[in-house]
Parts: structure tokens; sequence; C-alpha cells
């Protein structure tokens, strides 16, 4: 499995914050943060391949979300 799928999805069902980095490049620029995941859906049809939908919102923590360059 893959280790960030397991993070959020273990974030969403435990209604816990998790540290995102949503950035254009690996040392990119981008939002960087505590995060509540506030939607975590799966999709599996049966001649396509799985998809997640995951929404993320910011959350009251001593990191709030910043942009980084």
């Amino acid at each position: 499995s893959d280790a960030g799928f397991i993070a959020i999805k273990d974030a969403f069902y435990n209604r816990a914050p998790i540290a995102l980095a949503a950035l254009d490049a690996e040392d990119g620029s981008g939002w960087e943060g505590d995060f509540m995941i506030s939607s975590f859906s799966r999709s599996e049809p049966l001649e396509d391949v799985l998809t997640v939908s995951v929404k993320a919102e910011p959350t009251d923590s001593d990191r709030e979300p910043q942009w980084i360059d």
C-alpha cells in the first residue's frame, strides 16, 4: 500500500489533522500546513481504475497553512 494514501485515510477516519504540502514541484511553491480531511470517497468501477477524491481544509493548529516558495 501507499503510505501517503494510508495516512490521509487514517486522518479522515480518526478526524485528526494531517501535515500536507501541495507543491508544484518537489522543492517548488505551494501551500504547506496542517489540514483536516473533510471528504474521502472511493470510486471502484468494475472495468476501470480505482480513484479517490479527497477534500482537505485548513484547521486550527499551531501550523496554520502558509504559502512557501
